[in-house]
């Protein structure tokens, strides 16, 4: 439960490194969405008594923010836009993204095959086409 909280940065980093290469299994609770992001490769949630797999943090936060939006009005529904989608994102914050993607990519296909994320990949290759399409526009 909090792995993370009152550990300083180099405990963290240790503390990830040790858990991605341990091969052990463990549930996990956190709100550090970057340890999470780093060690864990499934992700479960409970909602209305049932327990769900979802396929990634990424869909795990967005179904939070969907039951939040549903509560605070039954009509609406909001969803995270991705940077390429953004028509209003300068050229200095697309390189930007593209930057974080690239480094997501680097550091998941360097981790041991089965800690290794390929949605997300799939999702992050999707992402920085769009961002390089949309870079060769302006």
């Amino acid at each position: 439960d909090e792995p993370t909280n009152h550990i300083d940065l180099d405990s963290r980093e240790e503390l990830e490194e040790q858990l991605q290469h341990s091969g052990a299994t463990l549930l996990i609770t956190s709100h550090d969405r970057r340890f999470l992001s780093q060690v864990c490769d499934r992700f479960w949630l409970i909602h209305e008594g049932k327990l769900a797999e979802v396929d990634s943090l990424d869909a795990y936060y967005n179904q939070i923010i969907g039951w939040d939006d549903k509560l605070s009005n039954e009509n609406s529904t909001t969803s995270t836009p991705s940077p390429a989608d953004s028509p209003t994102l300068d050229e200095d914050a697309m390189l930007a993204r593209v930057d974080e993607l690239e480094q997501l990519l680097k550091a998941d296909e360097a981790r041991k095959p089965k800690f290794q994320k390929p949605e997300r990949q799939k999702e992050w290759r999707a992402e920085l086409a769009a961002l390089w399409q949309a870079l060769e526009a302006q």
